[in-house]
């Protein structure tokens, strides 16, 4: 039995921590936009946030049993791993670099109903350095989702995911290219969906989701909190047996000194077999900003590709352009974000997966300043024997303020896991 997880996120790749990616008795956790790889990273990446431009149901869906097969399953994985990284506190200086090993654990359990599932989990991590010892942290996640047919038109859905860990791996920050000096990052993301289906060919939608990044940590170089609430319907209309096109609403309540923002889209979705699959969305964001009085607009919209092409071969990319508060700068910002990944089962052992991700930030309030952050991760994992894997990846992380960079920073590992399923025979109603 095969168990994959998938990151949008734009939470979030929408990001996933790839040690406990490389075990076979990986915890099914909350759907992500798409599947994301990363380097062990000091925490495990939240699920990406919605954008602006999708809706949970809008999510590329697990590859999982049709509903109502297969038992409830236990999952658990242990891993430990050697990295190193050039800069440890990401602050742009030379002569920062250490050695740490990290030891992780994972836990979780689906429970498969007649008519959806239900998923709960979570991992703790621990991280020694050599010398930066102020950086020793446990940091842990906990995540939680269902899916359930209420009838046979009516759809709901719900998940919660916590974290705690560095802000280098916080998909909401990730994902907008929002790369800070290493702070420490609670991030929460939670989103609740329900699908109607009025007619064979038109589907109506709502949804809430809402996502807070805080940094607990007394130190954080003056970043504030921020909490997201988005409130979003949508309505789509099946043309062909591969097209649908529609169009979906929204408002962005936020925290702090930033305004509300708004989003009118127009969305199309195209298949071609199953292998290719197109989506774009086009229209306008009016949003409001602190001091100011009416509204401001901006052009929104998105455009993404995913395919499986030749023997185990995925590869998935998107832009998007949005709208959003910049977490940590308590700001709204104009945001061209791009994300790819691509991954590739190179035998029954041996595995590639590569990512990418590059946000470009400008402020309407202070045209002279921008912020942009590029995250580039590739690694392969082997089994060795039975549940017993190898992995080794790569890292990269830089940043730019104004045109001006402020540090880059690599991280390269070895790690070696290992992990089991346990499945049950009961399954309930």
């Amino acid at each position: 039995m095969k168990f994959s997880v998938r990151h949008s996120c734009h939470l979030c790749q929408g990001r996933v921590t790839w040690i406990v990616l490389a075990v076979c008795a990986v915890l099914v956790a909350a759907p992500a936009e798409a599947r994301q790889f990363s380097p062990p990273p000091s925490q495990t990446p939240t699920q990406p946030p919605l954008s602006p431009t999708q809706t949970p149901a809008e999510r590329e869906p697990e590859e999982e049993k049709p509903r109502g097969e297969g038992p409830p399953i236990w999952l658990f994985s242990l891993g430990a791993s050697q990295s190193y990284e050039s800069d440890v506190q990401f602050s742009g200086t030379t002569g920062n670099g250490d050695w740490s090993q990290r030891l992780d654990g994972r836990g979780g359990r689906r429970w498969t109903l007649r008519r959806g599932h239900i998923d709960a989990g979570g991992d703790v991590s621990q991280v020694f350095y050599r010398r930066a010892n102020g950086l020793n942290r446990l940091m842990y996640g906990l995540n939680a989702n269902m899916s359930y047919d209420l009838t046979r038109r009516l759809h709901f859905s719900a998940s919660e995911f916590m974290s705690l860990g560095y802000s280098e791996n916080s998909a909401p920050l990730v994902t907008a290219g929002l790369l800070y000096p290493r702070v420490l990052t609670r991030t929460n993301v939670a989103s609740t969906a329900i699908v109607y289906q009025m007619t064979p060919r038109t589907t109506v939608s709502g949804d809430v989701s809402q996502t807070t990044v805080t940094f607990p940590d007394s130190i954080t170089g003056g970043l504030s909190n921020g909490t997201s609430v988005i409130v979003r319907g949508a309505m789509s209309r099946t043309l062909t047996k591969t097209q649908s096109v529609g169009v979906s609403f929204g408002n962005t309540f936020s925290s702090g000194t930033t305004g509300d923002i708004q989003g009118l889209l127009g969305t199309w979705q195209g298949s071609w077999g199953r292998r290719l699959t197109l989506n774009g969305a086009l229209g306008i964001r009016p949003y409001t900003l602190p001091g100011e009085t009416g509204h401001r607009f901006a052009p929104g919209g998105s455009f993404g590709v995913t395919s499986r092409f030749g023997r185990g071969q995925s590869l998935s990319a998107s832009y998007e352009r949005a709208v959003e508060q910049a977490y940590g700068l308590a700001r709204t910002h104009l945001a061209h974000r791009f994300n790819g990944n691509y991954g590739i089962a190179a035998s029954r052992r041996l595995s590639f997966e590569a990512g990418a991700s590059y946000g470009v930030n400008s402020y309407p309030q202070d045209v002279n300043y921008s912020l942009d952050g590029t995250t580039l991760t590739t690694g392969m994992q082997y089994r060795l024997l039975g549940d017993i894997f190898l992995s080794a990846g790569y890292g990269l992380w830089s940043r730019h303020e104004s045109g001006i960079s402020l540090g880059t920073t690599y991280r390269t590992f070895v790690s070696l896991s290992y992990g089991r399923s346990f499945p049950r025979t009961r399954t309930r109603g």
